[in-house]
């Protein structure tokens, strides 16, 4: 990804990009800047140390950059707030999370991708409008960071509840065995991000109740409205791991009554051979004075019987509903 920089006057309503070695003198003439860089190797964090000591950060925070990285939670520093957050993505139906370090000074906003981290891009498509129609203090920044950060939340909410419904559908036609490993695999993605969106509940209502400059008042209550949406995120995800479980003990179901109705046939098989078979080991047997051996009608006396029993035993399935 490319490194970028702009900055903010929110008294004159002035929008412009910066480079990054503009960034430090941009903030001390009383500019707001956000800088989003990546850092993904040890080369990119060079420059990401440079740039933050540039903005007058103390070595704990550029310290606390490689050490704590990728760590769920906010640490606070007197020149700054350091949070990380996650994002899910979804690579091959599966989800994947994506780490990005924030710092929020008094007069800046550094984000640090250690991944694509598209919800970003969704911000800085969107923030120069939204910036010349409504902000009125740096925390519309914050506020613009976390709303796409939901959004991205409620898409990959979206797209676990459609593999969901989808292998809800497939139960009924004609499926094996992999769908047990299908379920799993969206089972665990299910855990997986519900784990991500606890956690962004936590900072994020950490982050509302946190009595700090860089958290300006008149953002906290909208930050406190997607509260309310992670919640229900929660609670969707929560659902749909219920749905997957009835899902699957739907599928246990279905193939252990298919399991029934073959063993409630055969059974019905053997039932109406058993007396045939046990009427051809009598007359089977090598007794010389078996009574209707000479009979000239014994052969068809014989079917007879058979006919009789097989129709008689028929009748008594169908009328108890055995077969």
């Amino acid at each position: 990804m490319i490194d970028t920089a702009v900055a903010f006057d929110f008294n004159a309503r002035i929008y412009r990009d910066l480079t990054l070695d503009e960034v430090a003198d941009a903030c001390a003439a009383g500019l707001f800047c956000w800088v989003d860089v990546g850092a993904r190797d040890d080369a990119a964090l060079g420059r990401l140390e440079r740039l933050l000591r540039g903005l007058g950060t103390a070595d704990a925070v550029v310290a606390d950059l490689r050490h704590a990285a990728g760590r769920p939670g906010q640490r606070v520093h007197e020149e700054c707030l350091h949070a990380t957050l996650e994002a899910p993505c979804l690579v091959d139906g599966q989800v994947h999370v994506e780490v990005v370090e924030m710092f929020i000074g008094a007069s800046f906003l550094v984000t640090a991708r250690r991944g694509q981290a598209d919800f970003l891009d969704q911000v800085r498509r969107t923030c120069r409008v939204d910036f010349e129609r409504y902000a009125q203090s740096p925390g519309f920044l914050l506020y613009e960071i976390w709303d796409h950060l939901v959004m991205q939340y409620r898409a990959t909410q979206r797209s676990l509840s459609t593999r969901v419904r989808t292998i809800q559908a497939e139960i009924f036609g004609e499926v094996d065995d992999r769908i047990f490993s299908r379920v799993a695999n969206v089972g665990r993605d299910l855990l997986t991000f519900r784990e991500l969106v606890l956690a962004a509940r936590e900072d994020l209502g950490e982050l509302c109740n946190r009595r700090h400059e860089v958290v300006p008042t008149s953002t906290v209550p909208f930050l406190e409205k997607m509260l309310g949406t992670l919640e229900r995120i929660c609670a969707d995800v929560t659902v749909e791991r219920e749905t997957l479980s009835e899902t699957l003990n739907l599928y246990l179901g279905i193939v252990s009554k298919k399991t029934n109705d073959v063993v409630t046939r055969l059974t019905a098989v053997s039932v109406i051979f058993l007396p045939l078979t046990f009427l051809c080991g009598i007359y089977g047997m090598n007794f010389q004075y078996i009574p209707e051996i000479h009979n000239d009608y014994g052969y068809f006396v014989f079917w007879f019987v058979c006919a009789v029993l097989v129709s008689t035993m028929i009748y008594y399935m169908r009328k108890h509903s055995w077969l």
